[in-house]
């Protein structure tokens, strides 16, 4: 998952993006992916950004919701899925 810190900003921004066809990213896996999230934030918000990073990585685990989210057809939809399963 890309991420960065930069001090040039002022708060925690995050893009997320699905692919309709799977596409090659050197993951760990070596699979192609579907779902790209990019983070960067603040320098200085160190802790919020590894538990961010925490936050998404246990939502993907979740091979219902990785299927939902990549198949989403809005940007509605997606959030509506994170924002289901986050309080689940």
């Amino acid at each position: 998952m890309p991420h960065a810190r930069s001090p040039a900003l002022k708060a925690m921004t995050m893009a997320v993006g699905t692919t309709r066809e799977p596409v090659e990213f050197d993951s760990v896996d070596s699979r192609p992916v579907r779902l790209v999230w990019m983070l960067v934030g603040p320098g200085r918000t160190g802790g919020l950004h590894v538990r961010t990073l925490a936050a998404i990585s246990e939502l993907l685990r979740d091979d219902r919701v990785r299927g939902q989210l990549t198949e989403a057809s809005t940007p509605g939809e997606f959030l509506g899925i994170v924002e289901q399963a986050e309080s689940s």
